[in-house]
């Protein structure tokens, strides 16, 4: 937008007069063209000398730039430079520009720098940087510690699964919004909360169907039945029955039925290793927990969406208490719903059981919906507690979304709303280190024996008081999470990083990948420090940061998913909200299948990997207390025997009368034939 640009489009209108090529062409043709090539235009138009006046000049530049220039008039419109110009030929023209061209030729052939725009510079770095961003996820993904690998398969997971939920959610959102464009904010809080009832009642039906409990009972499989499956994970079938060809499992060959690993030959004498699992079950847990993450997050977005425009209603905003007030109406509204929806569970499981039959199908529905339930309510009660603090800080309530409209924030402000989420993650630790024992155990269960009912596990009779604490547990880790992502914003905000606006797609992105990349780095530090604890304790505190550490990664790339789609939507200037939606349909429908078949899975193995070595090594334990014992109780019954054994005391002298090795043989032999004759030991258990 500078005076610079009259020279290039000056020179055009004149040399393309010839041409008869008309002003709005070559102004396009001068703005298509970058810095480097007007750069040729302006030395021709030097050298032949451009005919116009200084008043054209201006009137052109206002309508390219649709603003008035500055008050400085080019060189070339001077006096004396139009009177030498006027002296030149089309053939100077020419030349100067392939002498232009060549110089430009050897200037880059002595190793001169090209220049570059700013849409080159952000390609380049989204090449390095992704480059280098994969490499180092392939690292982490294969580490040699088990759990740094499950960390790190749990954080890519939850950010695939965030990101499709935001794709899903925000294209619903848009139609919603074109629809019921300028209604009154109570209207559209009513809309925000049928969108929320769809969630929760599409979370429960899905879950439902994927569980196979609207299935005819004279159709349904077996869940119990165990396959044989590819346990070699080089293979692209990795994990998949091997059916009829079962027949060829070593294992099935032998008879043996006990054994849970064996090989497989194919065809070519090639040994594979299969091993022996619940297959449809282990199928129908992963798509459960593909649909009740994806569901559960869009069910979080809704409710966010409806506690936040009850946030925005001038008789909520006008006090920073007030604000408090939507937090505990929407987590009314959940709570009733989630009874309702735990009373219909209850029926199915109930009806199941009453019928004789197993209820795994029903088991399957409750496990998962409880699951997506407690995200539900945590994901929504952290964001609306940190809209709040945020707006105790600055006193800007921020929008639906997160942003403030004007705000230039200070460190004052920056350092104050990471105090506030250190505050949070103190007390969620706080909290977990007084969590009742028993839903620790519960925990550790689901993840060993998912397939086994509540009350199997002797833990149908979990107190509410346990199930709250763990709900605002997780809404501090999930607190302590916006606060640190907030807090970075601002601090990029008060001080631009690379000069780029925070609320770019760059800066989006960058700190999205300078998240990431600082996460797994704490992932693998923090592992260490579990490692070298033998109660555990800490062990299951790392777990917990961890679990922050990968919302925090989750959330960061959140914003940048919800600003490339909105980008991307833009391309379509007519109707970016319907681009909105169908962009998130197409993508949304593109890479379920990929995530919940490799990643998810991934995930939910390393997690069942975690609790089988955490059983092995609890029975270990149990079995060493009981040789333990056995041995103290052997040690004592020795002691006891010994003392009875011991050499009468001679009751005139008081002295011991030592017996002789012949008689206590008699003795021996004599108790030995008692019972049957034959000679025996006297006790057959080892000294």
């Amino acid at each position: 937008r500078s005076i610079a640009w009259l020279l290039p489009v000056a020179a055009l209108l004149y040399l393309g007069r010839g041409e008869g090529a008309s002003h709005e062409d070559l102004v396009g043709k001068v703005l298509r063209r970058g810095n480097a090539e007007a750069r040729h235009v302006v030395a021709a138009a030097g050298a032949a000398g451009a005919r116009f006046e200084a008043a054209s000049v201006m009137k052109l530049a206002e309508e390219v730039l649709e603003e008035p220039p500055r008050e400085h008039a080019p060189a070339v419109a001077d006096g004396d430079s139009e009177v030498e110009a006027e002296g030149a030929t089309e053939g100077e023209v020419e030349d100067a520009e392939d002498a232009e061209e060549e110089a430009e030729r050897e200037e880059e052939g002595e190793g001169g720098e090209e220049e570059w725009t700013n849409i080159d510079i952000s390609v380049a770095c989204m090449l390095l940087g992704g480059v280098s961003f994969v490499m180092a996820i392939f690292g982490i993904v294969n580490y040699e510690d088990d759990d740094v690998r499950r960390y790190a398969w749990m954080v890519i997971s939850n950010t695939i699964s965030i990101f499709l939920a935001v794709l899903f959610f925000t294209g619903n959102r848009e139609v919603l919004s074109k629809f019921f464009e300028g209604a009154s904010k109570e209207f559209l809080l009513l809309v925000h909360t049928l969108h929320l009832t769809v969630y929760l009642v599409a979370l429960l039906l899905v879950i439902g169907y994927t569980a196979g409990v609207f299935e005819p009972y004279d159709k349904r499989s077996d869940l119990t039945k165990e396959e044989w499956v590819i346990a070699d994970a080089m293979l692209f079938n990795y994990g998949e029955p091997l059916g009829e060809k079962s027949e060829k499992v070593r294992a099935v060959s032998r008879g043996d039925q006990t054994a849970r690993n064996s090989v497989w030959e194919e065809d070519n004498g090639i040994e594979i290793a299969v091993r022996k699992i619940k297959y449809d079950l282990e199928k129908r847990k992963r798509l459960n927990r593909c649909w009740a993450t994806l569901l559960a997050h869009c069910g979080g977005f809704a409710a966010i969406a409806v506690g936040g425009c009850m946030q925005h209603l001038p008789f909520f905003r006008r006090h920073v208490l007030l604000t408090l007030l939507p937090i505990f109406i929407i987590s009314a509204f959940l709570l009733i719903a989630f009874r309702g929806s735990s009373i219909i569970r209850k029926k199915w499981l109930d009806g199941s059981r009453n019928n004789a039959r197993p209820g795994h199908r029903a088991q399957l529905l409750a496990e998962q919906v409880s699951e997506a339930e407690n995200d539900i309510i945590a994901l929504t009660v952290s964001f609306l507690l940190v809209q709040v603090v945020r707006y105790s800080i600055t006193g800007i309530l921020p929008n639906e979304e997160g942003e403030e409209e004007s705000l230039t924030p200070t460190w004052v402000h920056i350092f104050a709303l990471w105090a506030a989420g250190g505050a949070f993650l103190a007390t969620s630790l706080a909290i977990f280190k007084c969590m009742p024992e028993e839903h620790g155990e519960e925990e550790h269960h689901d993840h060993i024996n998912m397939h086994k009912s509540r009350s199997e596990l002797g833990l149908e009779d979990r107190s509410g008081v346990a199930e709250h604490l763990h709900r605002i547990m997780t809404s501090f880790f999930m607190c302590f999470a916006w606060c640190f992502m907030w807090g970075l914003r601002w601090a990029w905000i008060a001080h631009p990083l690379l000069g780029l606006d925070v609320r770019t797609i760059s800066a989006r992105i960058l700190l999205a990948l300078a998240l990431s990349m600082v996460a797994f780095v704490l992932i693998v530090y923090l592992d260490k420090i579990a490692d070298q604890d033998a109660t555990g304790t800490i062990a299951n505190l790392v777990q917990q940061i961890v679990l922050a550490v990968a919302l925090l990664v989750g959330f960061a790339w959140e914003h940048s998913f919800d600003g490339a789609v909105t980008a991307v939507a833009q391309l379509n200037g007519r109707h970016p909200r319907t681009t909105k939606f169908c962009l998130g349909l197409a993508v949304v429908a593109c890479l379920v299948y990929p995530w919940q078949k490799y990643i998810l899975k991934k995930a939910m193995q390393l997690q069942d990997l975690k609790g089988e070595r955490d059983k092995a090594k609890a029975d270990q334990e149990q079995r060493e207390a009981r040789q333990r014992e056995k041995a103290e109780g052997q040690q004592a019954g020795g002691e006891r025997n010994a003392a009875k054994a011991a050499p009468e005391v001679n009751k005139a002298g008081g002295a011991a009368k030592p017996m002789d090795v012949k008689s206590s043989m008699d003795a021996e032999r004599t108790s030995g034939e008692t019972s049957s004759g034959k000679y025996t030991q006297l006790s057959s258990t080892k000294p």
